[in-house]
């Protein structure tokens, strides 16, 4: 099997600021820049799938898994 769980960039800064006020908001301000700059740099779901495409990796399911993280598996045989 290949499991991989990363972030996933948000839509917009305004979910960003969402989600690091939600998930760090009791962290200090250099904690809370590094998860906001870790979204801001993370890919977007469908820019990974395409990034799969072009290098033939198949039949592998990308998916949300939560408000932030992404899934990349595929089960070998």
């Amino acid at each position: 099997m290949i499991f991989i769980k990363d972030l996933f960039r948000p839509s917009s800064t305004n979910e960003v600021n969402f989600l690091v006020e939600k998930y760090a908001k009791y962290e200090n301000e250099y904690q809370k820049k590094l998860f906001f700059d870790s979204l801001c740099a993370a890919l977007k779901v469908e820019e990974i799938e395409d990034m799969l495409q072009q290098i033939m990796f198949e039949n592998l399911e990308v998916k949300k898994v939560s408000d932030r993280h992404l899934t990349i598996k595929k089960i070998l045989r």
